[in-house]
């Protein structure tokens, strides 16, 4: 697939995600040396784990663990103004 910007290609995993039942979230980038972005990642809002030592702190305000480890994720490599994925990997909602 090869999308005209980044927001562009967010828009459309983003539909895909709400699809599916999952939301997604914007990560890394990747940067040439003239200081473009040459690739773009979105994971899923419940991709990675939190830290153990952070989940006994006294907080103002408690907040729900959300994150669970999915893996999913779409990677957008930039090259001559047009985004295209390089890599993907879907996130599998159990209900």
């Amino acid at each position: 697939m090869k999308f005209n910007s980044e927001e562009d290609s967010y828009n459309a995993y983003n539909s895909y995600a709400l699809a599916k039942g999952f939301g997604i979230r914007k990560s890394a980038k990747t940067y040439n040396i003239n200081k473009e972005v040459t690739r773009r990642l979105f994971l899923c809002s419940c991709e990675g784990k939190s830290d153990k030592l952070f989940l006994f702190q006294e907080r103002k305000r408690q907040r729900l663990e959300y994150r669970c480890g999915c893996m999913a994720h779409i990677k957008f490599k930039i090259s001559n103004e047009i985004r295209e994925v390089c890599d993907s990997m879907m996130c599998i909602v159990i209900p």
